[in-house]
């Protein structure tokens, strides 16, 4: 894995942002980790394309989505740390997911046509903290 910067134009201006990535062809990357403010452009698993502007890579498409779906709960950073919690991450583990934890966010990708959802399992931990 590695983080490459690239260009990004929201509709409203151009912005460079880091993304963690792994090379999978010419010009094409999967995005490794949840991409900080940009997962109204790419999410985690996606492939995009870039091209070269200058020194820069600038973004050009989605070239195929994700494989997962994402769940987004916000979570204080003693509620992730809990041993409650890690049942739930290992099994999300297992069955080929993974999860993020970001600022005050918990975002759990597991495949898509993966039927385990641990959206109460979760909730009940963090109305535990409560």
């Amino acid at each position: 894995m590695e983080t490459i910067a690239v260009i990004f134009d929201d509709g409203e201006g151009e912005m460079e942002w880091p993304v963690p990535v792994a090379r999978v062809g010419p010009n094409l990357f999967r995005v490794e980790e949840h991409p900080d403010f940009l997962d109204h452009v790419v999410e985690f698993g996606d492939v995009f394309e870039v091209t070269a502007s200058g020194n820069s890579l600038r973004f050009v498409r989605v070239v195929e989505k994700s494989p997962f779906k994402r769940l987004a709960f916000t979570i204080g950073r003693e509620v992730v740390s809990s041993p409650a919690l890690r049942h739930v991450f290992t099994k999300v583990e297992a069955l080929g997911g993974r999860w993020d934890f970001m600022i005050n966010f918990l975002f759990v990708y597991l495949p898509k046509e993966c039927g385990y959802d641990p959206t109460t399992e979760i909730q009940l931990v963090i109305a535990s903290f409560s």
